[in-house]
């Protein structure tokens, strides 16, 4: 349990920052071009960051093509959510500046791709 709430805790650490740099990142690219085009941008720099630190830094797990793919795939999977969200953000009339709100529903659904794709039992020891 002690090893679970560490996992945890590490996640929270990396997930807020990366949450608070892209939320941001998005907030300010939405005043210059659509939401619906700064979104693809933003998500790419956050997963190019979430997949390096998932798996070395909050689970502490070797890398293999097979981690890597399954993360990529459900992280493509949360992208899809998360434009749905936007798109019906923009449909009901909020301003552009809140777009950054998506990642209230992205985080914990990456948490949860990150313990499915390397949080599995051979992980390296913590």
């Amino acid at each position: 349990m002690r090893r679970g709430a560490a996992t945890f805790g590490r996640f929270l650490f990396v997930g807020v920052a990366n949450t608070l740099v892209t939320g941001a990142l998005l907030s300010a690219l939405s005043l210059v071009i659509p939401p619906t085009v700064a979104y693809p941008i933003v998500f790419v720099l956050g997963i190019a960051f979430s997949v390096i630190l998932a798996g070395t830094f909050v689970f502490r797990s070797r890398f293999t093509a097979g981690r890597v793919a399954w993360y990529v795939v459900g992280y493509l999977a949360i992208f899809g959510i998360g434009l749905g969200c936007i798109h019906l953000m923009e449909l009901a009339g909020w301003p552009p500046w809140t777009s950054g709100s998506v990642v209230l529903v992205t985080a914990p659904l990456g948490f949860l791709v990150g313990k499915a794709a390397f949080g599995g039992r051979s992980s390296a020891s913590s």
